[in-house]
């Protein structure tokens, strides 16, 4: 008796495993048509794909607390360079309701004191793009994610950059708070190696979340050079999907392949003491 309620325990295990794997598989399969057939109109498609980190910083790459990083100079010099665009790191003050313009906690200051994301984009917003790195995101609470929304919008609204900002996260139930007010959104994965043997499935999933999330964009770390994140399995997985990649190392022969995928919309160099802007893949 023992012996057949165990094998029957087996069974049914066994089917809702299989059932499981047969949805998932669906699932992928649904998602990935539905992405082939996106147009993908309005996202950033410019030639010019290589964006700042933090802002041009000419004295080093490494963030210090009282150093230039996502500073108002830093992010003005990149601008005056051609940056299309540049990351800015951001946490959102939920004592004083606003964003502090920061990488750390606590606050890197800049010229000793607070810089906030309105003054920044009081000095250097207009027409060039903000990747917002928002950090702790998901650390918020419903009502104080509700008051980060609030204040974005009240600033994309007084400067007129709202189609400039694209909000990153990697928590998608947070940054679905930013869809829903009509920014762009960036959504952040951290896929394995690409030659791990689970990369196909876990790719898979971030792509169903992607897709049913409706979000703007992925973003993920490109990896090591000897070891990427970003090889030529995910390349073939992620297709056209738009994509935004960061932390990849200052290999002049590997940007400029970069530069030639289709779905890599934005490149970060990790080091953000290097003006590498003008590399493109403009037309001849």
């Amino acid at each position: 008796m023992a012996r057949n309620k165990r094998l029957k325990r087996t069974v049914v295990s066994t089917v809702v495993f299989l059932l499981c794997v047969a949805a998932f598989i669906i699932t992928a399969n649904y998602v990935d048509r539905q992405l082939a057939a996106r147009s993908w109109a309005g996202v950033y498609d410019d030639c010019y794909k290589i964006w700042a980190t933090r802002g041009l910083v000419l004295d080093g790459p490494q963030i210090t607390p009282d150093g230039l990083q996502n500073s108002i100079e830093s992010i003005q010099l990149a601008f005056d360079r051609g940056a299309r665009g540049t990351e800015v790191d951001v946490l959102f003050d939920t004592g004083m309701g606003q964003f502090i313009v920061s990488h750390d906690l606590p606050y890197n200051l800049k010229h000793g004191k607070l810089l906030t994301l309105e003054e920044l984009f009081e000095k250097t917003g207009g027409s060039n793009y903000f990747w917002i790195d928002f950090k702790k995101i998901r650390k918020l609470s419903d009502s104080e994610l509700e008051a980060s929304v609030t204040e974005m919008e009240r600033l994309a609204n007084k400067f007129d950059i709202k189609k400039w900002i694209y909000v990153e996260g990697e928590a998608p139930f947070s940054l679905a708070a930013y869809r829903d007010a009509g920014f762009n959104t960036i959504y952040d994965i951290h896929p394995r190696s690409d030659r791990n043997l689970f990369t196909p499935a876990i790719i898979a999933l971030y792509k169903m979340v992607f897709y049913f999330g409706d979000f703007t964009v992925m973003a993920m770390n490109y990896g090591p050079m000897d070891d990427p994140k970003y090889g030529p399995r995910t390349q073939e997985l992620l297709g056209d999907i738009p994509l935004f990649i960061y932390h990849i190392e200052d290999d002049r022969a590997e940007l400029e392949r970069l530069l030639r995928i289709r779905g890599v919309r934005v490149i970060l160099v990790r080091d953000h003491s290097l003006d590498r802007y003008r590399l493109n893949a403009c037309p001849e």
